[in-house]
């Protein structure tokens, strides 16, 4: 961004490990959103806008849902294009849970996470999905890379291309095996990389270093 390179000093976003410490609970989660019982979930989080992607998502549901019959999708936030979404989601396979302050139990509870952004940053949603152990298949954009391993802790796809987001989706939510080594994978990724007291030292020594320097 036209910065002097030496001069800047990245800190990663971290997230606080406890929320994503309690075993899921899908049935809890099943009869707060009303997934039926023997869902595989796929589990979005973020605002319904239109840099989120949430209608790539609901492109790729199809060839999901031929793939794994029993794939359904939860889709937790609010935004402006909510209402559009809704109308474009397919049939009885998508809810729309709202604003939620229960995420980390929403992801503990998910088979897979997706994030189908056109643009981010460091997204936190895959910082936590990681913190719960769930894979996210994601499009490759922004620093998603620095917290997905393709093919390790999830799997990144094409930014804008919804057959390889359905593909992608459909494979790893048809093995189960696969699905857990990816989720212990990014469970140890998050640990080494991504806690909120890892930031938090971040930002102390930078302080300190400061301090130092003006004597």
């Amino acid at each position: 961004e036209g910065g002097r390179r030496h001069a800047v000093r990245v800190i990663r976003n971290g997230v606080d490990p406890r929320p994503f410490l309690a075993p899921p609970a899908p049935r809890a989660v099943r009869a707060v959103v009303g997934l039926p019982a023997g869902a595989r979930r796929v589990v979005s989080a973020g605002r319904l806008s239109p840099e989120k992607g949430m209608d790539l998502l609901l492109r790729a549901v199809p060839a999901v849902v031929r793939a794994v019959p029993e794939a359904f999708f939860l889709v937790a936030g609010e935004g402006p294009d909510r209402g559009r979404l809704e109308r474009a989601a397919a049939p009885g396979r998508v809810v729309f849970a709202g604003e939620r302050d229960d995420v980390p139990r929403l992801l503990r509870a998910a088979d897979l996470v997706a994030l189908p952004s056109r643009s981010e940053g460091l997204p936190l949603v895959a910082i936590e999905a990681a913190a719960a152990e769930r894979p996210v298949v994601a499009f490759d954009v922004g620093a998603v890379a620095e917290i997905v391993e393709d093919g390790v802790t999830g799997r990144l796809v094409p930014r804008g291309d919804t057959r390889a987001l359905g593909r992608t989706l459909g494979a790893l939510l048809a093995d189960p095996a696969r699905r857990r080594r990816m989720g212990r994978a990014a469970g140890e990724r998050f640990r080494a990389r991504f806690t909120l007291d890892r930031m938090a030292r971040g930002y102390a020594g930078v302080y300190e270093a400061v301090l130092r320097r003006a004597g």
